[in-house]
């Protein structure tokens, strides 16, 4: 049994041995790499020569400050430094590899690449068939026997008419369709037309520029798509524009129903137009019927 007197030496004893005691040595905090989680693409296809924001986005279990790093196969940066950066895509199409690069203080890093494929803003696609019917030649095969040119004529008062054929191809045409628009090069014409218009009807029959005639056309649907005004002057005019987004858009999403189209004058047309059909050699300035195509995100 402990006395009172006995006790008072012994708490000092075990204060004295508690001050001598050792403490542990505290272990060093591990630096660990860090990490690059994603690199966040906006947009994620780019057109070319289109700015594309990119974020890297990574992570640092000790909290430490990242410095970054930006490099390209192709196009170039604003800037290489920052977390989020700019890169200007270069000016043609391809697959193009942006790496990131993150690094902290004491030299640890991470880097991460990601590949983006850089498309054209615009497809064109170039007429595949093309021809035209007279009504004063019925059996007249405009690929036979005036093949350069596509004619679109009326003379008002009169049954004369000549009607255009085109058929394209647009089933390789990618991406959301913004816009569409049928572009034809003018060759000649009458001069001052009077009312000089004409209505585009879908073919709902397939056909052959070599086969096609007055006498030999394929069935189009008795309702027109569109109905387009013509300069009334067509001496200065070079190529003609019309909007067809609709149309494209149809075609491209089903490409069965793509049988062409016909350019059909308006009864109160007086006069008429000539331009440059595919086999067209004789005006080296000039393009062939095409419809140029212009996407979005």
């Amino acid at each position: 049994m402990i006395t009172k007197r006995g006790l008072v030496p012994l708490l000092i004893s075990l204060a004295i041995l508690g001050c001598n005691k050792k403490e542990s040595p505290t272990e060093p905090q591990v630096n660990n790499t860090p990490t690059i989680e994603r690199i966040v693409v906006n947009p994620s296809e780019p057109f070319m020569n289109e700015e594309v924001t990119l974020e890297c986005r990574a992570r640092d279990e000790n909290n430490n400050e990242l410095s970054y790093d930006w490099r390209c196969d192709g196009g170039y940066f604003n800037n290489i430094d920052k977390k989020q950066v700019i890169w200007n895509a270069p000016n043609s199409t391809g697959e193009y590899h942006i790496t990131a690069k993150v690094e902290d203080p004491e030299g640890k890093s991470a880097s991460r690449t990601e590949e983006l494929k850089v498309t054209s803003r615009f497809d064109t696609a170039y007429v595949v068939g093309d021809g035209y019917v007279d009504s004063e030649r019925p059996d007249f095969i405009s690929q036979r026997d005036e093949s350069d040119v596509l004619s679109l004529i009326h003379w008002f008062g009169t049954d004369r008419s000549n009607t255009a054929y085109l058929k394209f191809i647009m089933d390789n045409i990618e991406g959301n369709v913004k816009s569409a628009r049928l572009l034809l090069d003018v060759i000649g014409g009458s001069g001052s037309i009077e009312n000089p218009s004409f209505y585009l009807h879908e073919a709902s029959q397939s056909w052959s520029e070599y086969a096609i005639s007055y006498n030999n056309q394929p069935a189009i649907n008795l309702n027109p798509e569109y109905h387009f005004n013509l300069p009334w002057d067509n001496r200065n005019v070079d190529t003609v524009s019309f909007d067809i987004t609709s149309l494209a858009k149809k075609w491209i999403s089903s490409p069965s129903q793509n049988k062409g189209f016909c350019l059909k004058p308006s009864l109160q047309m007086d006069g008429g137009y000539s331009f440059t059909s595919k086999e067209a050699t004789n005006w080296p300035w000039t393009q062939p019927p095409r419809i140029i195509v212009e996407k979005e995100h």
